[in-house]
């Protein structure tokens, strides 16, 4: 689908206003952009051969894709809008954008697994209306393993001839 200059946002030329001055105030990367509103915007690693840059994808009002070096700072290219812009998926992480003179691979970057945040109750205190602590799910507790589940701590070693407890 190609989207025609002007319409990829409908919104009153006072909205864009204002948005471009808070993006001017807030926004790191609208000093590479010039001077169009950000739409959208995330990290990719661009491909090629056996390396991959991380680049910061910028999609503007123009419509136009920039693409800058977020460590650096410096505007590395712009990806040419043309009726024969197309994008294709590989997967949810892996796509290719293909232009009239080159396909591009991308990839959002990987990121560490996060946590769990399934999380049960312990069952209410005798006499007292609220609930206790919230605990990891786990297997002993009632809920599902799970692979990212930290591991148990060890118990401290003792020192020799100290028979006390200590907490």
């Amino acid at each position: 689908m190609f989207l025609c200059p002007g319409r990829i946002l409908n919104i009153s030329p006072d909205e864009k206003r204002r948005r471009l001055e808070v993006q001017a105030r807030e926004n790191r990367w609208h000093q590479f952009v010039d001077g169009e509103l950000i739409l959208k915007q995330g990290l990719v690693d661009k491909r090629k051969g056996l390396f991959a840059r991380r680049r910061m994808l910028l999609l503007t009002t123009g419509p136009r894709l920039f693409y800058v070096d977020p460590v650096n700072m410096v505007l590395k290219g712009e990806i040419p809008w043309s009726q024969e812009l197309r994008v294709e998926a590989k997967n949810f992480r892996i796509f290719l954008v293909h232009t009239a003179g080159a396909s591009d691979r991308a990839a959002a970057p990987a990121r560490a697994p996060a946590r769990p945040r399934l999380r049960l109750r312990r069952p209410t205190r005798p006499g007292s209306a609220r609930p206790g602590p919230s605990v990891p799910a786990t297997p002993e507790r009632g809920g599902r393993p799970s692979a990212f589940a930290p591991a148990p701590r060890p118990a401290p070693a003792s020192r020799a001839g100290d028979s006390t407890c200590r907490l």
